[in-house]
């Protein structure tokens, strides 16, 4: 189209779509639609034949404009403007329309992307509903494609996977999912069977396509790659076809993605601006997340939204060979593509490192013969299991990863002067697809064979000793369940134990190793002996270590330039991150039953009963504060236990919720029970207040009242939006209570009254000098029984003595006292074993505590330089200080001290796993209450990298206080506790503090 033509299209003009395409409805083929004829079975090409494809893939893409455009032209109304519509300009006339792919004798059956999308593909970015539109047309013009849509996001938009293949392939896709299956479940397979499975079967590849929203290239890529491969000639891709199952995933973030473009809507000026920077690119929240801001590229551990919980599904029923994660990177870049960076996780398959190199050799000759500049490794590593290229390879599949420099959709000015177009990120990643997919069908026979022999090492075992992961049942019922359901979505084998057993050999999870144990009937039981080992290893061994040689680089990275290797957290494991009694065992020899389905939790009250005197929810299911949110919001008056407590019926938790039937309305029994459903929580009815012997009657002073939480959850930048979207999406999917969102930069203008918690995430350093703004506002509004939940930085900027708020204090702040801390903190630890001197006591023998002198701080010097902070011994003090930072965690498993006391742990036991990044070391002293207290010296680290600076600082440091500030509180944690939905545990602190913190730690007027 030419540019006259173009700016006579209205902004949001309707797309032409062909007759008879249904362009926005989900799912398969349209009933009554014409449907493929069915040819006659035919063996695939034999993959020796096969090396021509990679050379004729290697050859497409030619940078050379066509004879032909590959677009057709959009329709233009017959409409004048005044004025004409604000246009994406640049990039328009004959780079629009030169093609992707040398081949551009398409059949004319199949429409076009243009003529669907409204523009000429690389133009813009296409919106996601015209995205999924365009497969859904060819799936009823063509029989090499079937759609199928797999899941809904939250904002209700569907999420499809095309399969593309021959006809031939498409009519037995059953049977070769069946073949396939047998390769990746081998028990019982026989040789024989597994060589015609290799022999015949099509290899299986899933393309992936911008899993952040707001690397938008992808998805258009997707449309040029899925057209080519639908749309061409049997001459140029049959081969492809009959010897692959190729299965594309165009937009795998569709919420994210419409956020990012309403963006570049909105912000597009009528000049063009090339300025990487330009605010066009970005603004919070920014659309990398979903619609609750999660990375998605970070929820392959624990599947907490549909978009994984689906593709889980389907690429788990497919169990492909190949899978393809295509994403951009820093504008001014160029492109990445694996293999990986070590450190590699040590339940990668070993042989799938052959096949990077394989890959990205066809790669390199692609880009070469363009010009085209990339790189491999130097960034990206294969550490961490829970982003999409080590969670695939884990899962079998030869993970390739794509980065291309990101436009953002728009124009871009390189420093050099060279102006980049968006269709140009479009090509690489269309490209790359190909020639990928060349590569696989010129190794398919060796790929399933390799594929083969990974699992069924699986099965017989690598050498090392055998184990099973086991956690006992009942402790925390939710969580439990919570993980059975993790792990068993993702394919693996759930055991429960029919017998009481004894293991010898015990690791548990909070470090102790050799111990005997007893284990009663209805354990559970995961055995590294099954299909997804690999992925029972990733996901369950407590501590992973990296290898030496990358530890020397990371090492040398911070000490000479202040950076880290590291791509992302370094300890994860479930078992930890969940806070349950899990050990790794011997296999024991005890009846065991695999599950079907995870165990269930029956909501609702248990014993109803006519003469009900209270209900009662147990303070160690984490339903307790879901259930007292609940009703609460139902106009119930609730209490919460202080202390465990017994009735006729049973024994109850402290942190328990107690509903007493004379404190509420005459229908209050129909209000516990809603709220029992709504909570998923077990409700225990009991017939009298009295307690049996001498136990806490119901009406004592041991039940607390709790008040309504009325919650604004502060947004917008300086905060960090994927930490913002983690509390977001507990408090409105976990707790499921309602959550007003607040603009941080108005609350010297905003009502705070009507609000009793108000919750900052993290933030960049500049949250600091935003809180000094409204300090006064805060402020009096925590003396006047507000709760204040600050996590991570933002507990930073709040620990400052400038802000006046809270008495915690950053270690780096308060070098000089340093002593008094470490007294305080050793009390604090001392406190939790009591031992009774009674004749030091009675007799007088022994030293006064109050007498003792506190410990002399070596980094210090003398007392003249500790008194006043000043001089030369202060100044070397604060310079080590800073040099130990750079050595923090980025994420690693740390032991927690729990105080068993404080109402905010209630349901956790005396020592937990914390889960801990940060630079950050926070120091707290009476009158603060420090909750969890980290652990010091070696049973400090459970699991992830911890250097030695680090340990020295974290030691005995607060991750959790609770501090009364006049009629209100200040809650910190020190690190995100429900960071990506994964530390369950924490994530009941958290609970404990949104629900409870405004009656049991502040103090709100009583209505009269």
């Amino acid at each position: 189209m030419k540019a006259s033509q173009r700016a006579l299209v209205p902004t949001g003009a309707a797309p032409r779509v062909p007759t008879g395409a249904r362009a926005g409805a989900p799912g398969g083929r349209r009933a009554g639609a014409p449907q493929p004829r069915r040819q006659p079975r035919r063996r695939p090409a034999a993959a020796a034949s096969a090396g021509l494809v990679v050379a004729a893939a290697l050859a497409l893409g030619s940078c050379r404009p066509a004879s032909q455009p590959t677009s057709a032209p959009v329709s233009t109304p017959q409409v004048e403007y005044d004025v004409a519509p604000i246009l994406q300009l640049a990039g328009v006339g004959q780079a629009d329309e030169a093609p992707f792919y040398e081949s551009s004798d398409y059949q004319s059956g199949i429409t076009r992307p243009a003529e669907i999308i409204g523009h000429a593909l690389g133009a813009q970015p296409a919106a996601p509903d015209r995205v999924i539109a365009c497969f859904q047309t060819w799936a009823e013009q063509s029989a090499r494609i079937e759609v199928t849509e797999y899941a809904r996001s939250y904002e209700g938009r569907p999420l499809i996977r095309a399969v593309i293949s021959t006809p031939e392939n498409l009519a037995r896709l059953d049977a070769i999912k069946a073949d396939i299956a047998r390769l990746a479940d081998p028990r019982g397979l026989a040789p024989s069977e597994a060589e015609r499975i290799i022999a015949q079967s099509p290899a299986i590849a899933w393309f992936g396509y911008s899993i952040h929203g707001n690397e938008v290239s992808g998805s258009d890529a997707s449309l040029a790659f899925g057209h080519h491969l639908i749309a061409s000639p049997d001459a140029v891709v049959k081969p492809l076809l009959e010897n692959t199952i190729v299965i594309i995933d165009p937009v795998m973030n569709p919420d994210g993605r419409r956020r990012t473009l309403n963006a570049i809507e909105e912000l597009r000026a009528n000049v063009p601006n090339g300025n990487y920077a330009s605010m066009e690119r970005w603004r919070w929240p920014g659309g990398r997340g979903n619609h609750y801001l999660f990375d998605l590229n970070r929820d392959w551990l624990v599947g907490a939204h549909p978009e994984t919980r689906g593709r889980w599904r389907e690429i788990l029923d497919f169990h492909p060979q190949l899978l393809i994660d295509a994403h951009e990177m820093g504008a001014l870049d160029t492109y990445l593509f694996s293999p990986k960076n070590a450190p590699y996780n040590p339940s990668l398959p070993k042989a799938q490192e052959a096949w990077y190199n394989v890959f990205a050799a066809a790669l390199a000759a692609g880009f070469d013969r363009r010009g085209w500049a990339y790189y491999t490794r130097e960034w990206s590593d294969g550490w961490f299991p829970g982003y999409t290229t080590t969670w695939g390879p884990i899962n079998g599949a030869i993970s390739f990863l794509y980065e291309q420099a990101s436009t953002r959709g728009l124009s871009l000015r390189r420093p050099s002067g060279t102006e980049v177009s968006y269709r140009d990120s479009i090509h690489g990643h269309a490209v790359s697809s190909l020639i990928n997919l060349a590569t696989l069908v010129e190794n398919r026979q060796a790929v399933l064979r390799d594929y083969l022999a990974a699992r069924q090492q699986a099965i017989a075992g690598d050498g090392r000793q055998r184990r099973v992961f086991a956690f006992r049942a009942g402790v925390a019922p939710e969580r439990e369940r919570a993980l059975i359901e993790i792990l068993m979505r993702q394919k693996i084998e759930v055991h429960r134990a029919d017998a009481d057993f004894t293991a010898g050999d015990t690791e548990s999870s909070l470090g102790v190793k050799g111990r005997p144990q007893e284990f009663a009937a209805g354990t559970y039981l995961v055995f590294d002996e099954q299909p997804q080992a690999a992925l029972v290893r990733a996901l369950l061994d407590f501590d992973p270590r990296i290898d030496d040689a990358s530890l020397a680089k990371e090492r040398a990275r911070l000490e000479r330039e202040n950076r880290t290797r590291i791509y992302d957290v370094t300890a994860w494991n479930l078992g930890q991150a969940f806070a349950l009694d899990a050990y790794w065992i011997t296999p024991p020899r005890v009846a065991r039953t695999m599950l079907s389905e995870p165990p269930s939790i029956t909501a609702g009250i248990d014993n109803q009963r006519p003469d009900t005197y209270a209900w009662i929810v147990d303070g160690d299911h984490d339903s307790a504060p879901v259930f007292a949110g609940h009703a609460l919001e139902a106009g119930v008056e609730v209490h919460i236990a202080d202390q465990a407590f017994a009735t006729r019926e049973r024994s109850f938790a402290r942190g328990s919720v107690l509903i007493r039937q004379n404190d509420n309305p005459p229908d209050v029994a129909e209000r516990v029970a809603r709220a029992a459903l709504s909570a998923n929580a077990a409700v225990v009815a009991v017939g009298s207040g009295r307690a049996p012997g001498d136990g806490v009657d119901l009406g004592g002073r041991h039940f607390h009242r709790l008040e309504r939480p009325r919650i604004a959850l502060l947004a917008n930048s300086p905060l960090s939006s994927n930490m913002y979207g983690h509390a977001w999406y507990h408090l409105d999917r976990v707790l499921r209570l309602p959550v007003t969102p607040l603009d941080i930069h108005s609350l010297g203008r905003t009502d705070l009254r009507r609000y009793n918690v108000i919750i900052l995430t993290d933030a960049s350093r500049a949250i600091g000098a935003l809180l000094m703004r409204h300090k006064d506002a805060l402020h009096s509004w925590i003396q006047q029984g507000g709760t204040l939940i600050a996590i991570g930085r933002s507990a930073a900027a709040v620990a400052k003595a400038e802000l006046g708020i809270s008495k915690v204090r950053l270690r780096a702040d308060v070098l000089d006292q340093l002593p008094v801390y470490k007294a305080a903190a050793t009390r604090s630890v001392d406190s939790r074993a009591i031992a009774i001197d009674s004749e030091a006591i009675w007799e007088g023998t022994g030293p006064a505590s109050a007498d003792a002198a506190p410990e002399q701080n070596s980094d210090q010097g003398d007392k003249k330089d500790q008194a006043g902070g000043k001089g030369p011994a202060a100044e070397v003090a604060k310079q080590r200080e800073q040099w130990a930072k750079r050595f923090s965690p980025r994420g690693v498993m740390l032991r927690g001290l729990v105080d068993q006391t404080h109402w905010i742990t209630a349901g956790l036991p005396e020592e937990m796993p914390i889960l801990y990044a940060g630079d950050e070391a926070y120091l707290s002293a009476e009158p603060v209450r420090t909750a969890v207290r980290f652990a010091s010296g070696p049973g400090l680290r459970l699991a992830g990298l911890l250097w030695p600076e680090a340990r020295a600082r974290l030691s005995h440091a607060a991750y959790l206080t609770v501090e009364r500030v006049a009629r209100g509180q200040v809650i910190l944690f020190g690190f995100d506790p429900v960071f990506r939905a994964l530390p369950r545990g924490s994530a009941r602190l958290f609970s404990n503090a949104v629900v409870q913190g405004p009656g049991l730690g502040a103090s709100q007027p009583l209505v009269w």
